[in-house]
């Protein structure tokens, strides 16, 4: 627990700091985590932007900020469209990051104004039926961190609201 709670307390690294170059991506993913605008997120939305741009990055964190247009934002997007909600999730964080380069002055747009969000069916979670409460209860024992949930789940009448 001690080790988890020091390592919870060190700062978080800039986002894209790892390879940063003059007016690429991940010098603007820099610029913006140091932002007022990002830190006035609550904590849990700037951990899911950091885990986007992170992944973003990774791939076209060496590619310059001049360079995005719509076109490419599409094929991005169009990378992830076995999770298109995830997909839908980086849109939104490249809106708010390449608004922040249309503020500051390096772009003349923001090209992700013009993107629209993928469309898609949800998939709804199926309901659990008797017979599959007692296979999860014969699995596990009681007393296990499964069966509690599994009792507190069905006995204080939680549901999955969609």
């Amino acid at each position: 627990m001690a080790a988890c709670q020091a390592a919870l307390e060190q700062p978080q690294p800039l986002i894209g700091s790892a390879n940063v170059a003059a007016g690429s991506m991940a010098a603007l993913a820099a610029s913006w985590s140091r932002s007022s605008r990002f830190a006035s997120l609550a904590p849990i939305p700037q951990r899911t932007c950091r885990r986007l741009l992170e992944g973003f990055l990774a791939r076209h964190g060496t590619r310059p900020l001049v360079g995005p247009e719509p076109r490419h934002l599409h094929r991005v997007l169009g990378e992830r469209r076995e999770t298109p909600a995830q997909a839908n999730a980086l849109r939104t964080v490249l809106r708010l990051l390449l608004q922040h380069a249309f503020e500051r002055g390096p772009r003349k747009d923001n090209p992700t104004r013009n993107v629209k969000r993928l469309r898609y069916r949800k998939k709804p979670f199926a309901t659990w039926a008797e017979s599959d409460i007692a296979a999860f209860e014969a699995d596990w024992p009681i007393g296990s961190r499964a069966r509690l949930a599994l009792g507190l789940l069905l006995f204080t009448g939680q549901c999955r609201a969609t």
